[in-house]
């Protein structure tokens, strides 16, 4: 168990140093807009940052497994090592 607590630890400091603020994303489903898709993209602009997100009256909104902390890095982790729903966290991380 403490090989597992530190095996977590170190590739979560590592998961924190690449991966801070990848699992971030914009919500743009409560605008009223007919050029708001389901894409992230407003008016043919894609939005990648929390500012464009923000300007264009969306919503910037973290996922729930990331990498922002050391502690939600690790739990990140354990759930990847659960291999129950992996796949979405790792493809969470790719937008």
């Amino acid at each position: 168990m403490v090989f597992c607590l530190l095996f977590f630890f170190l590739f979560g400091i590592f998961g924190v140093s690449y991966l801070k603020g990848a699992y971030y994303y914009c919500i743009t489903d409560h605008i009223n807009i007919p050029d708001v898709n389901l894409y992230g993209m407003i008016n043919w602009k894609i939005i990648d940052t929390a500012q464009d997100c923000m300007d264009n009256g969306g919503d910037w909104i973290v996922k729930d497994s990331n990498f922002d902390n050391i502690f939600e890095a690790m739990s990140t982790m354990f759930k990847v090592s659960l291999t129950e729903g992996w796949l979405d966290i790792m493809f969470d991380g790719i937008d």
